[in-house]
């Protein structure tokens, strides 16, 4: 027997557009993300790395209030796993592109998650 669904329900925003972006600081962290995410979605804004750099740059600036979750930890394992893989393995070379990928990719959810936050989150 399959248990039932909840009934959703329906919310409305009851704040207009400018109390919704009143809620957010913009920090140069996460003005930096958003131009990567920018770039990185419609091709057609120059600097995608640039952005990265200078995102992940103002974030170890603020160091003492970095967020590390448990995901990105389990993450992390997961890209040492596949560096201790790679070096040890017969195939090394042919895998290190893909591990790259993965590299960068832990560093682009690192960004996310320190990048966005609220302006309570920021005190």
């Amino acid at each position: 027997m399959r248990g039932r669904a909840l009934p959703l329900k329906a919310t409305r925003s009851s704040g207009s557009l400018s109390e919704i972006w009143a809620n957010v600081r913009f920090t140069p962290d996460l003005l930096a993300f958003l131009y990567y995410l920018g770039a990185i979605i419609t091709y057609r804004m120059p600097g995608a790395d640039i952005a990265a750099y200078t995102c992940l740059a103002f974030l170890l600036i603020r160091f003492q209030t970095l967020e590390i979750p448990t995901t990105l930890w389990w993450f992390f394992g997961f890209v040492a796993w596949g560096f201790v893989t790679m070096t040890t393995s017969a195939y090394g070379a042919l895998s290190y592109e893909s591990w790259v990928n993965v590299v960068k990719l832990f560093f682009i959810a690192f960004m996310g998650v320190n990048a966005v936050k609220t302006k309570e989150q920021h005190r």
